[in-house]
C-alpha cells in the first residue's frame, strides 16, 4: 500500500514536471512572439512617421507653387474622404434600421443622397 502511494507520489512529481517544463517553453515562444510583435510595431510607427513626413513635404511644395491651397486640401478632404463616408454611414443605417437590403439601394451621384 505505501509503495503505491509512493509511486502515485512519484507520477504526479513527474506530471507536474512535465507541465513546468511545457509552461515554460510556451511562455519562451509567447516571449518570442512579443518581441516579434513589438519590432512590427516600431518598424509600423517608423513608417507612419515617415509617410506624415512625407504628406507635409509634399502640400507645403504644392502651396509653394500655388498649386493648392488649404482650402483646396479641405474641400478635397470633404469631397474625396468624408462625404462617401457620411454616404456609407447613412445607407449602412437604412440597411439596419428599415430591413433593406444593400443590392435595393441606389446612390444618387449626382445629388450625393442615398435614395
Amino acid at each position: 500500500m505505501a509503495l503505491l502511494a509512493v509511486i502515485g507520489g512519484l507520477l504526479l512529481a513527474f506530471a507536474l514536471i512535465v507541465r513546468e517544463y511545457q509552461l515554460a517553453k510556451q511562455r519562451a515562444q509567447d516571449a518570442a512572439t512579443l518581441e516579434r510583435l513589438r519590432a512590427n510595431l516600431k518598424e509600423t510607427r517608423g513608417q507612419l512617421r515617415r509617410a506624415v513626413e512625407d504628406f507635409h513635404v509634399m502640400q507645403r511644395l504644392l502651396e509653394e507653387k500655388h498649386l493648392v491651397t488649404e482650402t483646396d486640401l479641405a474641400r478635397g478632404r470633404v469631397r474625396l474622404i468624408e462625404q462617401p463616408r457620411r454616404v456609407a454611414a447613412e445607407r449602412n443605417a437604412i440597411v439596419r434600421s428599415h430591413g433593406v437590403s444593400p443590392t435595393q439601394l441606389v446612390i444618387d451621384d449626382d445629388l450625393d443622397k442615398v435614395h
